[in-house]
């Protein structure tokens, strides 16, 4: 995911022009956050791992899917404003357990294989 997109949102939602550097460091905390309460694969895919984002033009690698969570997180980092906050927890847990669903449908843990 590219944050240059989400830079413009979060500018219009504000009404204003903010920092771009401000951005990236709410941007890379963001991610920091959703990686400390999720597995990487289910971040990133498999075999990728994050590299922070210097400018709003880098690729981040995060699923699209964790855009609006992650949107939310930089508007509370911007505002104080702790609905954003709310939102973000709320947001990022029903995601995770969406793509966790998808992955793990018609999977069996500690599942024995019938003989024929």
């Amino acid at each position: 995911m590219i944050p240059e997109k989400m830079y413009e949102r979060v500018c219009t939602i504000l009404g204003k022009n903010v920092s771009q550097q401000q951005f990236i460091g709410f941007y890379n905390d963001g991610v920091y956050e959703l990686m400390s309460m999720y597995k990487g694969d289910i971040l990133f895919g498999e075999n990728e791992q994050y590299i922070p984002v210097e400018t709003v033009y880098d690729c981040s690698g995060l699923k699209t899917e964790f855009s609006l969570p992650l949107l939310f997180n930089i508007l509370y980092s911007f505002t104080g404003n702790k609905s954003y906050k709310a939102d973000f927890l709320a947001e990022a847990e029903n995601i995770y357990h969406l793509l966790w669903h998808k992955t793990s449908t018609g999977r069996r843990m500690g599942a024995k294989r019938k003989e024929k």
